[in-house]
């Protein structure tokens, strides 16, 4: 009998391995669609670095909606891992010499692929694919 500990893990892995997927899936079709305005010598790099940032987004996210629908706390978490990803790309096009556009499309870029995650991670709470975060008691 698995205690609720280990059910808490679990379904904190199965929502970090899902948002991995969706940040990983973005970030492959950005790169697809948009080399021209940013150059990505390393893609496979890019893409699994996003998948990590995900799978910790993933994590993040469903202890900070929990049991409640609280839409400021939801979005607080999408802003927050979109401006440290964007802005410590932007910051590195920056000092590399990128253009201002470049700059921006990295920084909505990262708000996209963390939408789409939380976008995938509330369809799968709702689904009852991942169960909310109740707490360890």
């Amino acid at each position: 009998m698995l205690t609720q500990q280990w059910i808490e893990r679990i379904e904190s892995i199965k929502s970090g391995v899902l948002s991995a997927l969706a940040l990983a899936l973005v970030s492959a079709v950005g790169s697809a669609i948009n080399p021209v305005f940013i150059h990505r010598p390393t893609i496979a790099l890019e893409i699994g670095i996003a998948a990590f940032s995900g799978f910790l987004f993933g994590i993040t996210y469903r202890h900070l909606v929990g049991a409640g629908k609280d839409d400021h706390l939801q979005s607080g978490a999408v802003g927050a891992f979109a401006l440290v990803r964007g802005l410590a790309q932007a910051e590195l096009f920056w000092v590399y010499g990128e253009n201002l556009w470049t700059v921006g499309i990295a920084i909505i870029e990262s708000f996209v692929m963390f939408g789409v995650a939380a976008l995938v991670l509330d369809t799968a709470l709702q689904r009852n694919w991942i169960q909310r975060f109740e707490g360890l008691r």
